[in-house]
């Protein structure tokens, strides 16, 4: 063999061991950003799962709020107390019957026993019942008492006590431990 020969050998040899090397280097990277990829992959999945949960939770938040909100809407809370005995006055003027209400008393803290009057005739007094009984809340009628008035022919009076379902007002709720207003106990709101 020639030294050229040689030579010639010697850098395909080199140029051989170096493209080695470099193969060799190139590979564990691509290896090791292949373990990357698929961290960051699984992490990428998980931060989905994890972001879709905290949509339906949301989404079943909002739901549940909005539940909340309708069925509250159906009790009667110690800010609303007033408005609902003015609504319950006010029941019999489409029918042309008069309500006034009698008495409220406290049944508990989930309930109130309002006592009512309307006066007007049978049809009118008798279609203000219904509309007390069957209007937005939770009412239940616990007594009626049906007379005419002897004095006023065509005139009949109606007396009922109505339970109407009691919720705590969401505004003078204790917060962060400072004590709750003193307009929680009904017997403040009620003359």
């Amino acid at each position: 063999m020639t030294k050229t020969t040689l030579i010639h050998l010697g850098l395909s040899i080199l140029l051989l061991i170096g493209v080695g090397v470099a193969y060799v280097f190139w590979y564990t990277s691509v290896v090791s950003l292949r373990t990357e990829v698929a961290t960051l992959r699984t992490e990428t999945e998980t931060l989905s799962a994890s972001a879709l949960q905290i949509s339906a939770a949301r989404s079943a938040l909002a739901k549940l709020t909005e539940d909340e909100t309708y069925f509250g809407s159906y009790f009667v809370s110690t800010s609303t107390v007033v408005s609902y005995l003015e609504a319950l006055e006010s029941a019999g003027d489409e029918f042309g019957a008069f309500v006034e209400v009698v008495s409220v008393t406290p049944e508990g803290k989930t309930r109130l026993a309002v006592s009512w009057k309307a006066e007007g005739s049978f049809v009118q007094v008798m279609r203000t019942a219904g509309v007390i009984e069957h209007g937005p809340y939770d009412a239940v009628m616990k007594s009626l008492t049906i007379d005419t008035n002897v004095s006023a022919e065509g005139v009949w009076t109606v007396s009922g006590v109505v339970s109407v379902g009691m919720r705590p007002d969401e505004g003078t709720k204790e917060q962060s431990g400072a004590p709750a207003a003193p307009s929680d106990n009904v017997n403040d709101l009620l003359i």
